[in-house]
């Protein structure tokens, strides 16, 4: 009701795999007046548009972000040939990464949901030929750095701890992350000499995979046996995303 609608519901999603959790495109059909004349009162008017979702562990509950703006507007969609798409925007089922780009295909439609039907399911032939001469909506797609949809920042300083599974290997940690000019992110292995913050590297500037580390080198000491837990130092930063591997 406070964007302007009577009622909405959720019409559709797409997913994107992010570590452990999941990334939700949800699709939130907005209805106008007047319901259908049916005895449910179904909204079959309005617009969609599209919000991010997230779920940290599979079967866990979806966390939502009130109060974020929608990621996705149909409003702001304008694929030109002088038509606003101002109907509603459908994702692809899935996102897929283009180098170090990361793409979610979606159709817009150039009006919005249920124009060229009455409430009482009737269709207008003149708007429908319309709609059939304007054509239904056009493909496009939004795009983003790639792992860079969520991320913690440090104004001015934080920290993020991680955690890493047991690994018999020594690893490598890369992480992909922000910083202002005079911002920076250390990483500090909890427990092992060597590797405090006072011994790490800044990293900074944009990097997508930037290797966290120390004055004597890159690697994590394997630990076949238990988990190993890294505090990432923020300063002016964002953090996005980290990934472990074998150095």
């Amino acid at each position: 009701v406070s964007r302007g609608f009577i009622s909405g519901d959720y019409y559709g999603m797409g997913l994107m795999p992010a570590g452990s959790g999941t990334v939700g495109f949800v699709w939130d059909f907005r209805h106008s007046a007047p319901r259908t004349a049916s005895d449910d009162g179904y909204g079959v008017f309005g617009g969609v548009d599209v919000h991010l979702v997230y779920q940290a562990d599979p079967g866990a509950r979806w966390q939502h972000l009130p109060g974020r703006p929608d990621f996705l507007c149909h409003r702001d969609v304008n694929w030109g040939q002088g038509s606003l798409y101002r109907g509603g925007i459908y994702t692809a089922s899935c996102p897929v990464d283009v180098g170090d780009e990361t793409r979610l295909y979606l159709s817009a439609s150039a009006h919005t949901h249920g124009w060229y039907v009455g409430a009482d399911w009737k269709i207008n032939e003149e708007l429908k030929q319309e709609l059939i001469d304007v054509g239904m909506a056009r493909i496009g797609y939004a795009s983003w750095p790639r792992d860079r949809l969520f991320g913690f920042r440090a104004d001015p300083e934080g920290s993020v701890t991680i955690v890493l599974p047991p690994c018999a290997n020594p690893r490598e940690l890369k992480l992909n992350l922000v910083t202002g000019a005079r911002g920076w992110a250390k990483a500090e292995i909890l427990g092992v000499e060597g590797r405090s913050q006072e011994d790490a590297v800044a990293l900074t500037g944009d990097q997508l995979a930037a290797v966290a580390a120390w004055t004597d080198g890159s690697q994590i000491p394997a630990s076949p046996a238990a988990s190993v837990r890294v505090r990432i130092h923020l300063r002016d930063a964002e953090l996005y995303a980290f990934e472990a591997s074998d150095a």
